[in-house]
């Protein structure tokens, strides 16, 4: 093989985050040339997989270099630390979203192929933390369907009444879009109280199911409802009881990785701890010299990154502030049977709703979330969950409430001593560029760069980045139909084990 330095590459791709993956994987049958270089030690970007020892290292390098994350502080219970397992025993996931069933990224990856390496589990309960008192609170199990809303017995009977007539509205089009022409603008809260006459003890419970990182009052109801048809429409695609489901192994890290194998059998170049510093001009053929991070130069028709790991001009950002804790509990409570014949669940999803919290004199006013994952899903050893926390806000009240949540999740399932159940805690901030309104779905190409979108900050997987990907396809390749549309490849082409 001819040094890269002397290689025209059709495309030089930067990180090694999901979008770029996919791309990857897009690609890995085209012929192409492909350099994929990624300036950090490990695979994946802004949805890394990290053991203890690499979520050390994370947090000392964030600020040191990374513009997506900032305020990284690792706690440790001193007292309880011979309980936490051996490093490697531990795949903390930076990108802990949940997949709905009717997602477009599950149908690509069977049609790819690469599902044979992937497993997924089932996101089971969803809940809602709810204040009885100055100190206690209690967990409420969100309805999973009508049948669960008709034999709720804390629920009043007109209560359920507006509850279904809600959930018709959901399922019956044309009355959806003649809600969405009258309230789609006004707030969700706005829209609950005065066209349905729903409870305010209710709404928290509706409210949830949309994962908006504000409170109803602030939430437009265009933003809610088609996450709420998107919820109860996915429940039952894959088995009854549950509508989404979680990668195993780290979350969207165990796609990334996957995807870069199946690039690298087709003849794909990989280089770890080597970043892009300066890309020249595209000269008139076309082609641009990229320079890395040990002033190596490289030659490609197209390159491909997100803003991070390419030196290109940012936009106004917004910022959300996560928690990965470590207890020493399964936590069996928050994980019943989703219903006869569902597989049993390995995440679920407690949502502390504003108001529900309180710190000294202090009331939360946005949701606090905590996706709970058990041993299922590899990422800890047995007997023990991680809880993934996240609310909107800058990290220094942040951290704060994603603290009180975890302790009063931990009361609320009767553990005594609850602070003695934390044995490890990953705090930082994470921020993401501010799309603009109707901007149009696609990365950003300029000449031979294509920008894609930052790693989104929601709980649930966009289909936005697989449409980014497509389009990015399209501009390499100059196809139309055939993406990661792939047939199985021959006997000896490759080692179902690597790949």
């Amino acid at each position: 093989m001819e040094p890269i330095g002397e290689t025209t590459f059709d495309l030089v791709i930067a990180g090694t985050g999901l979008a770029q993956s996919l791309l990857a994987l897009a690609l890995s049958r085209e012929g192409k040339k492909i350099l994929h270089v990624d300036k950090n030690a490990y695979y994946g970007g802004s949805e890394a997989a990290l053991s203890l020892q690499d979520a050390h290292d994370w947090a000392d390098s964030v600020g040191k270099g990374s513009t997506r994350f900032s305020d990284a502080t690792i706690t440790t219970a001193s007292d309880h630390s011979s309980k936490l397992g051996f490093s490697r025993s531990y795949s903390l996931a930076l990108a802990p979203q949940v997949v709905y069933s009717k997602a477009a990224l599950l149908p690509t990856l069977v049609s790819s192929k690469i599902y044979r390496q992937l497993e997924f589990l089932a996101v089971g309960a969803w809940w809602t933390y709810q204040k009885n008192g100055q100190e206690d609170g209690e967990l409420k199990k969100i309805p999973g369907s009508r049948e669960d809303v008709f034999a709720d017995k804390t629920i009043d009977l007109r209560s359920k009444r507006a509850l279904m007539n809600f959930l018709k509205l959901v399922t019956d089009l044309e009355a959806y879009g003649e809600a969405m022409e009258t309230w789609g603008e006004k707030s969700f809260e706005e829209f609950l109280t005065q066209e349905y006459k729903i409870s305010t003890s209710l709404q928290p419970m509706l409210h949830a199911l949309t994962l908006s990182p504000q409170s109803a009052a602030q939430t437009k109801t265009v933003f809610a409802l088609p996450r709420i048809l998107r919820h109860l429409s996915s429940i039952g695609v894959f088995g009854p009881g549950f509508g989404s489901v979680i990668p195993k192994w780290g979350g969207l890290a165990e796609i990334t990785q996957v995807a870069c194998r199946a690039c690298a059998v087709g003849g794909g170049i990989y280089m770890l701890s080597k970043g892009v510093s300066d890309i020249a001009l595209v000269d008139e053929d076309g082609v641009s010299s990229i320079k890395l991070d040990d002033d190596q130069h490289v030659k490609t028709r197209w390159i491909a990154g997100r803003s991070d790991d390419l030196p290109m001009q940012e936009g106004q950002r917004t910022a959300i502030t996560k928690s990965i804790t470590i207890v020493d509990s399964a936590l069996k409570r928050l994980f019943p049977v989703i219903a006869d014949g569902a597989p049993p669940a390995s995440c679920s999803i407690v949502v502390f709703p504003p108001g529900s919290l309180s710190i000294a004199d202090s009331i939360s006013t946005t949701p606090v979330y905590l996706t709970v994952h058990n041993s299922d899903t590899g990422e800890c050893p047995e007997g023990q969950s991680v809880l993934y926390g996240s609310i909107a806000g800058i990290a220094a009240e942040g951290k704060q409430w994603l603290n009180q949540a975890t302790r009063s999740l931990l009361a609320s399932l009767s553990l005594d001593k609850e602070a003695e159940h934390i044995l490890w805690t990953l705090s930082y901030a994470q921020v993401e560029n501010t799309k603009a309104e109707n901007i149009e779905e696609g990365p950003v190409v300029e000449k031979s760069q294509i920008q894609f979108s930052e790693a989104s900050t929601d709980l649930v997987f966009d289909d936005l980045v697989l449409r980014e990907v497509r389009k990015a396809w399209q501009q390499v390749t100059g196809k139309v139909n055939g993406f990661m549309e792939f047939e199985d490849r021959e006997a000896g082409e490759y080692d179902e084990d690597e790949i």
